[in-house]
């Protein structure tokens, strides 16, 4: 059997999930437009102030990655923009399923069929339309990216080295993650003390402690201050909703469940979170280590996204997030840890357990069809107005639309020759 078959290249693998990401949305490159984030801070706070704004915490922490790239575009004419931040954003979406299939994960996760089953996973996944080919959100995809590089075998050449350390640097200074994977990164140099494990530890401490300044200084002033809701059977909602059920059935299906009259019941959510907790629970207990400390990972970052959420200004967080489509990015991690344990347990002798792990598995098959394609955005004039600052005389203030449809616009004003 020809050696491609038994393990795709790597690049093979990265120009494969790239190109499922613009298949499921080519309007991100073919119209694309600012995100959110991507229009009210990082570029124009890069066109205003340049390498200055590195310095500026966001939210309560460091943005570093998507301000480079901020940066990287001003030589270019503000039209091309959004195209040039989706092309980055996608790139780095498809980068963790190409690590994923290198030699350096092998002792962590043997299978190579496994892998790949994951990495097409992680492109097509459902119930994740947030965190796809934009901007803003490819601080998920570099967490998932640093995670993989820490729990790798060490290299000892020097450019394996130098591409882990810049990974986790810039990893540890583009979001609040690196406090989550601190203890992964403790674990592995417990379990295998060298030198090249130890860096990846300091790496990892030294962002934590930048950070984490940062948010004890900035997160007061810069989080929601709407209400938690916070509640058992809420937290059950969510949990079924948007993690076990997410990404098996994505979040057009999802919405159809929720409106429905046995999903008001509440035993029907809670039973199916418990069901997805006991599945996890055998799933960590028998299965790698690598899927252990992508739990213990995943805990934490879900448990501070459910104490300080941001997904409305003024109703009760932990009510919105029972909503299938409402704050996506907070369940990425969790979604494919999940798939992990299904992943663990398809494999195992019992049928007790491989059964329902593989009918569970097939039913992703019915949420990446109906996710596929992301809601439809509004088109905009992002490009004519560009052009027409393009040609405006300094000093004009202008307003350009975003995505997703109804947020607030971005403003700039032209600077000087």
């Amino acid at each position: 059997m020809p050696s491609i078959w038994r393990r795709p290249p790597p690049a093979l693998v990265w120009l494969a999930g790239a190109a499922i990401l613009v298949l499921r949305q080519p309007a991100a490159l073919l119209r694309a437009n600012f995100w959110g984030e991507d229009g009210w801070n990082w570029y124009p706070e890069a066109y205003a102030a340049g390498w200055r704004c590195l310095a500026w915490p966001h939210t309560g922490y460091l943005q570093t990655a998507p301000r480079l790239v901020a940066l990287a575009t001003q030589p270019f004419p503000l039209a091309w923009a959004p195209t040039l931040f989706a092309a980055v954003a996608i790139a780095a979406q498809a980068m963790p399923g190409a690590f994923l299939l290198g030699r350096r994960m092998d002792a962590e996760w043997p299978s190579v069929p496994g892998r790949v089953l994951f990495a097409l996973l992680y492109a097509a996944l459902p119930n994740s339309f947030e965190v796809s080919a934009n901007l803003t959100n490819t601080q998920w995809h570099l967490a998932v990216l640093a995670f993989l590089v820490v729990a790798s075998t060490p290299v000892r050449n020097w450019t394996g080295g130098s591409f882990d350390t810049a990974v986790l640097v810039l990893f540890g200074v583009s979001g609040p993650f690196c406090v989550f994977l601190l203890p992964v990164a403790a674990w592995t140099w417990v379990r295998q003390r060298t030198g090249q494990r130890f860096r990846r530890l300091a790496v990892v401490a030294g962002c934590c402690a930048l950070q984490g300044a940062c948010l004890i200084a900035t997160m007061g002033a810069t989080r929601s201050t709407a209400p938690l809701g916070a509640g058992v059977v809420r937290l059950a909602r969510i949990v079924a909703a948007q993690i076990v059920l997410g990404p098996l059935l994505g979040t057009r299906i999802g919405r159809h469940l929720a409106d429905s009259t046995a999903w008001g019941w509440s035993a029907v959510p809670v039973s199916i979170a418990l069901a997805g907790l006991a599945l996890a629970v055998v799933a960590l207990w028998r299965g790698p280590s690598l899927l252990r400390m992508a739990a213990v990972a995943s805990a934490g970052l879900f448990a501070a996204a459910l104490a300080h959420p941001q997904v409305n200004l003024t109703e009760p967080q932990w009510l919105m997030m029972t909503h299938p489509g409402t704050g996506q990015r907070y369940y990425f991690v969790p979604m494919l840890v999940w798939i992990g344990v299904l992943l663990t347990l398809a494999r195992a002798r019992e049928q007790a357990l491989r059964i329902p792990a593989l009918a569970l598995l097939l039913l992703a098959a019915l949420g990446i069809a109906g996710d596929w394609n992301p809601p439809k955005m509004t088109a905009t004039d992002f490009v004519a107005k560009a052009r027409a600052f393009a040609d405006a005389p300094p000093g004009a203030r202008m307003e350009f639309p975003l995505h997703p449809p109804g947020v607030s616009p971005m403003v700039l004003v032209k600077a000087g020759p």
